[in-house]
């Protein structure tokens, strides 16, 4: 019975053994049916990656079409841009030249009445001058008559006349220097 007692103590251990190895047995079965669905799984989702690659490989020459459309459509855009920009330069170019002809042929206008203004105030100076000088031979003819003559009443007559006439014209050739004035200030 010596070794009954060491037998019972192996048969225990023995049967503590099996049931352990029976767990990990189970254990190990539980883990492979477990990688195995996980396998099924990722072998599932490589697939559903693989056909999605697919597709979007198939859709790719259509994106790339569309891409292409693209860039051309910008293309025309900015072509088409650009020609409505040379367009408006073109357009502002013509508007400013056409300004600019017109403000020069309306200073040639202002220039040439300017011109015709002075030439006029020129002679009516001129007049007033010789109007002026004869006025002052009167005078002087007049003071050598003697006062009785006859003649110095006429004469008198005539200066005073001739007096008006002179402040009238030099009242004249002001006003004409005044609008001359205006005008420059005008232009």
């Amino acid at each position: 019975m010596l070794f009954g007692k060491d037998t019972e103590e192996l048969k225990a251990k023995l049967a503590d053994t099996d049931v352990r190895l029976l767990n990990i047995v189970n254990l190990i079965t539980t883990l492979d049916e477990k990688q195995d669905k996980r396998m099924t799984m990722l072998e599932g989702a490589i697939g559903k990656l693989s056909l999605t690659i697919t597709l979007e490989l198939l859709k790719l020459p259509e994106h790339l079409t569309a891409v292409a459309h693209a860039r051309d459509e910008v293309e025309k855009s900015t072509r088409s841009f650009t020609e409505l920009q040379r367009r408006i330069e073109q357009f502002i170019t013509q508007k400013i030249g056409d300004a600019i002809k017109e403000s020069v042929n309306t200073l040639q206008v202002d220039t040439d009445r300017y011109a015709f203004v002075k030439k006029e105030i020129e002679t009516l100076v001129g007049s007033a001058k010789q109007f002026t000088d004869e006025a002052a031979k009167f005078a002087k003819i007049a003071e050598r008559i003697e006062k009785a003559d006859l003649d110095l009443v006429k004469h008198a007559r005539e200066l005073a006349r001739t007096d008006a006439e002179k402040v009238k014209l030099m009242k004249e050739v002001d006003d004409l220097q005044r609008m001359v004035g205006k005008m420059r200030r005008n232009t």
